[in-house]
């Protein structure tokens, strides 16, 4: 009885809270329509150019506030009516859908510095950070160079913001079945900030059905970091206090590399579906329901969501085209044209075959165990993808995009993990010619510019892949 009286109360006060923000949308959108007609313009103080930032930007932060008391309006009433655990995190703080906007005062965009700028020629501070003291200016350059994207930004950033929805908006009418698999999330992170991982994790338990949602695998590749240690240890009990046995961790004792890594995730998971992804994401609105609702159709398909992009200075989040992902002969990843016949279709929701997987990757979990996950012989990063690909492709699989499934991605500006990161890639990119590519090798070893005999590169142990090929 105590509970439902408090969600009642909990409903009424978001009802009231909402119809006051579209008041404000309302007498706020009817300002802007007479200053346009001109009825106005002479009775105000300040600059239109002032007039219009003010308008816009409360615009804008109305409109993130309502977008996101929808969704908690949404999913309070879902976690009711299926009494799942829900989270309610950083509810102290202000959602803000442009953090550099947001943030001026502690990383300001449109104010004059006062202080000396100490890092001129950094990309942190091209867009980002002008009204930083210089202990900040140190401590943000610092965080960066150590993590290749603008850490002091995420420790500000509240960690469940709202993202725009980037879906068509003809993937809003989708109905899928109301008995779907379970599914299992598995992040990998060597070195990532805490803050990161735990946005990642808040994006996919509030934007993920809980009767769907089984586990949550966080697997550490021998990080070095402490705060990835006891501090994030701490956190993960404090989650599963509100969502008992939803996250679990599994650390490696030695660094293995991101294919191995994400076969330990595999390897611990108990659901039908496995959602292979980086630590350094967010996944979008209705995400999981088309994958899902997918590999329940044919098992056989290896599932890639679209990718957008979070920008590594701002966190700001930039659209990506939909694409299909291909690999040059070097076997590094691309974005490809759409296939004519997925054009000819003319339905912008229907899932998209492609020549290949980004990394990011969803699969029926006993499917992917049948062709043999992901080769563990790769090393650091790099090429694990491809190889992925064209077996999928050999033994009886097919990949998909799904355009109806977003997550964004922190693309980082550099990888401090490895200073040079062709040496495992043209090693990983070899390993891949000799398992799967035949006659076509030879490409892949001019393409390198390594001779074909004698490269002096050594590619490690390929008999146990190979036994797949002859399979």
């Amino acid at each position: 009885m105590l509970r439902r009286n408090v969600l009642g109360v909990l409903s009424i006060g978001l009802l009231l809270v909402f119809a006051l923000n579209l008041l404000l949308i309302f007498y706020t959108k009817r300002i802007v329509q007479e200053l346009i007609l001109g009825d106005r313009q002479n009775k105000l103080h300040f600059a239109p150019s002032e007039l219009n930032w003010t308008v816009m930007d409360r615009l804008s932060r109305l409109e993130a506030n309502l977008q996101h008391l929808k969704q908690t309006m949404k999913l309070a009433t879902k976690q009711s009516e299926d009494g799942i655990c829900t989270l309610a995190m950083v509810k102290d703080e202000k959602l803000y859908p442009f953090p550099d906007r947001a943030h001026a005062k502690e990383g300001g965009f449109f104010k004059e510095n006062p202080h000396k700028v100490l890092f001129p020629d950094s990309e942190l501070f091209k867009k980002w950070g002008r009204d930083l003291s210089e202990a900040q200016q140190k401590e943000a350059e610092d965080l960066f160079q150590k993590f290749g994207y603008n850490v002091y930004l995420s420790d500000r950033l509240p960690l469940d913001r709202t993202l725009p929805d980037t879906r068509d908006s003809r993937c809003h009418w989708k109905q899928y079945p109301s008995q779907l698999p379970s599914l299992s999330v598995i992040l990998i992170f060597m070195d990532e900030a805490l803050t990161v991982i735990q946005r990642a994790i808040t994006s996919i338990i509030q934007r993920t059905p809980p009767r769907l949602l089984k586990e949550i695998i966080l697997v550490d590749d021998f990080s070095s970091h402490g705060e990835l240690k006891a501090d994030l240890d701490e956190k993960i009990k404090l989650y599963n206090q509100k969502c008992p046995g939803l996250l679990k961790i599994v650390r490696h004792t030695e660094r293995r590399g991101l294919a191995a890594a994400r076969n330990t995730g595999r390897e611990a998971a108990t659901a039908d579906v496995v959602a292979i992804l980086d630590a350094h994401i967010e996944v979008n609105v209705g995400w999981a329901e088309p994958i899902l609702a997918r590999i329940q159709e044919d098992r056989t398909v290896i599932i890639s969501p679209v990718f957008d992009n979070i920008l590594f200075d701002t966190f700001e989040l930039i659209k990506y085209a939909l694409a299909v992902d291909g690999f040059n002969w070097e076997l590094w990843c691309r974005y490809d044209a759409l296939p004519k016949a997925w054009v000819d279709l003319h339905d912008v929701t229907a899932p998209v075959r492609s020549p290949s997987i980004m990394g990011i990757l969803a699969a029926n979990r006993l499917f992917l165990e049948e062709i043999g996950s992901l080769d563990g012989g790769m090393l650091t990063y790099g090429g694990e993808n491809v190889e992925l690909s064209l077996r999928v492709w050999q033994c009886g699989g097919k990949i998909e995009v799904l355009p109806c499934s977003r997550v964004a991605h922190l693309e980082r500006h550099h990888k401090p993990y490895s200073l040079d990161l062709r040496i495992p890639l043209k090693r990983n990119a070899l390993r891949v010619a000799e398992i799967w590519m035949d006659e076509y090798k030879d490409m892949v070893y001019m393409a390198w510019n390594i001779p074909l005999q004698n490269s002096g590169i050594d590619f490690g142990d390929i008999s146990s892949r190979m036994a797949f090929g002859r399979n």
